[in-house]
């Protein structure tokens, strides 16, 4: 008896014309699938393949001869049209059968066990939303802000297929996430010596995600019988948006609807709805309020042509200029919770304790992954599990639970340090100094070398009186016997390089030592809309009074790995300081906040 072939290309769903996709209205069909096409891929992390494992989830190859279909029987959720979703900031949500599609898939609900701000649920109890709600926070403001200009500027042309691709790109943005957010690849990446960043993790994982039946990349998104599908153009803006591909290098979208590009990602001046998702979620979850009403930056937006930074005329998203103060507001934010938040000396304490305990963990702990050449067993290392999407989908904040319950012996100096987390015995922080580090041409391993060295010579001199705490770090009370300088004669511990950890840290608005607020364009409420209007720059001149006299703080804090050496390490800081024509050192021992 002979065994039925696959179906042939005629009896699935064909890729709709231009004219269809263009004059569709939404994507709400019964049907939805993931499409691909023969052939192998690599992901793009500095001309390193991405082995790409196994399919996660079966999909139709649209137009070749090996199929999967996803249908009633393997698919449930495609029987509905619309789910709705309950979100904590806006409401209830409605989610189009492509989008509950791409969420039902290990890589998406993956971001369930991602914490938004990683250890800052040490301090700020309540920090705990994960990177699964702020996603489908920002595809819901990414569709309201499309739908929106498409709603009241018929004349650029946004078709439901552009809504739909803007929309999945704020969906799957941070795919590339790792274990506690940001530590991973602003620290534990960056330590183990790879060059890599989120978003180029967020396009393996949807390419992973979008793999056809016979593993090949992706050539469509079916989104149902009577609707268009997005093709492999639509797939290449979508990841072009997440990525920030640079203007002269996007393929995705032509020049007359470049401004889409800045909904989800805006290089051009920051203000996107990943931020407005994560000031207002962030602000609410650890401080407790919400920074302001952001809806008036959708709802108010127009495309004019406008110039950019460089002199070059292109068709932007511009607000009106009443939004000045809102918009300085938002990026007063962004400054607010980076300083309170985000940089809490709590919670770095913790995150550096984490990138110490696997970093020791790397060489002995692994997860399954793609059996290739290099690893025949299909085991990877945390630190190489990034060039691997099958083995990255296993990797979630609970890497903390498996290190701990792994048996392999050489995980001892690592299990150390996580218990020492449990029992709270944080490295505690020596101290902070306003210094802008930017012109010690020294890096950070290099300064804690220097203040090794100016420790052990006695400093060369003696040391100004310390100054007094500024408002923004007198949230830990330090006594002036304890927080006072120490005379190098006290102290009886050998200071060496290892004990300590030097961090440069910077904050500011949003643009450096720029006003953010200058990268927008802004046009006259009054002005009649019409071909001939334009947004332009704001005079600063008219909210100077508002501005910061500065808008980046640079500091550098010291962390100790041994209690033992705070002493020995906040003296050191204060003799570097001396030395450099650093301010006074501040110090911050408790890490509770």
């Amino acid at each position: 008896m002979s065994t039925p072939g696959p179906p042939s290309p005629k009896s699935l769903p064909p890729l709709h014309n231009k004219r269809d996709r263009d004059e569709s209205n939404g994507y709400g069909g019964k049907r939805g699938r993931v499409a691909g096409a023969a052939g192998a891929t690599a992901g793009s992390n500095g001309g390193r393949p991405v082995s790409q494992g196994p399919s996660p989830r079966k999909s139709t190859l649209v137009g070749e001869g090996r199929s999967h279909s996803l249908n009633r029987e393997n698919h449930p959720n495609l029987l509905v049209n619309v789910k709705t979703y309950k979100d904590s900031l806006y409401g209830t949500l409605e989610l189009e059968p492509v989008i509950q599609l791409l969420m039902d898939t290990p890589q998406f609900q993956r971001l369930h066990g991602l914490k938004q701000l990683g250890t800052s649920d040490n301090v700020f109890r309540s920090c705990t939303h994960t990177r699964f709600e702020h996603s489908v926070g920002v595809a819901h403001l990414a569709q309201r802000f499309a739908e929106g200009l498409r709603r009241r500027q018929p004349e650029l042309g946004i078709t439901a297929a552009d809504v739909m691709c803007v929309k999945i790109a704020g969906l799957l943005h941070d795919l590339g996430h790792g274990p506690f957010s940001h530590m991973w690849d602003d620290a534990f990446v960056k330590r183990m010596g790879v060059k890599w960043e989120h978003e180029t993790g967020s396009v393996n994982m949807m390419r992973y995600m979008l793999r056809g039946g016979d593993g090949g990349p992706a050539k469509a998104i079916d989104l149902g019988r009577y609707r268009p599908a997005l093709d492999a153009k639509d797939v290449t803006f979508i990841e072009e948006m997440i990525l920030g591909t640079p203007e002269e290098q996007r393929k995705g979208r032509s020049s007359d609807k470049e401004f889409l590009y800045d909904i989800v990602n805006n290089t051009r001046s920051g203000l996107d709805v990943d931020k407005l998702d994560y000031f207002q979620r962030d602000a609410r979850n650890s401080v407790g309020d919400r920074p302001m009403d952001l809806d008036r930056f959708i709802e108010l937006a127009r495309v004019l042509p406008a110039e950019d930074q460089r002199g070059n005329r292109r068709r932007m998203i511009c607000y009106p200029d009443k939004l000045w103060t809102e918009a300085l507001g938002l990026f007063r934010s962004r400054m607010e919770l980076h300083t309170l938040v985000y940089q809490h000396h709590g919670g770095k304490s913790v995150e550096l304790m984490l990138v110490d305990a696997f970093a020791k963990a790397d060489p002995y702990f692994t997860v399954p992954g793609t059996v290739d050449e290099k690893h025949p067993d299909g085991r990877w290392r945390m630190s190489e599990a990034i060039h691997d999407c099958k083995a990255y989908t296993r990797l979630k904040d609970s890497l903390v639970d498996l290190v701990t319950n792994d048996p392999h012996p050489g995980l001892g100096p690592a299990k150390g340090i996580l218990e020492r987390l449990e029992r709270r015995d944080l490295y505690p922080c020596a101290g902070a100094t306003e210094c802008d580090f930017t012109k010690l041409g020294m890096a950070e391993e290099e300064v804690a070398s220097e203040m090794v060295r100016v420790l052990r010579n006695g400093g060369g001199g003696a040391l100004p009186p310390r100054r007094e705490k500024d408002d923004g770090e007198s949230d830990t009370e330090i006594d002036e016997e304890e927080g006072g300088a120490v005379g190098t004669d006290e102290i009886t511990e050998v200071l060496e390089e290892e004990d300590i950890i030097v961090e440069f840290m910077r904050i500011h608005w949003g643009l450096k030592d720029a006003n953010p607020v200058n990268r927008l364009r802004f046009f006259s409420k009054y002005a009649p809309m019409g071909p001939d209007t334009q947004g332009v720059r704001l005079d600063e001149e008219k909210y100077a009074s508002f501005l910061p006299r500065v808008f980046e703080s640079k500091k550098i804090r010291v962390f100790v790995r041994n209690t033992a050496k705070v002493d020995a390490a906040r003296k050191a800081l204060e003799l570097f300081c001396h030395e450099h024509g650093c301010s006074s050192p501040s110090p911050l021992l408790s890490q509770d906040g």
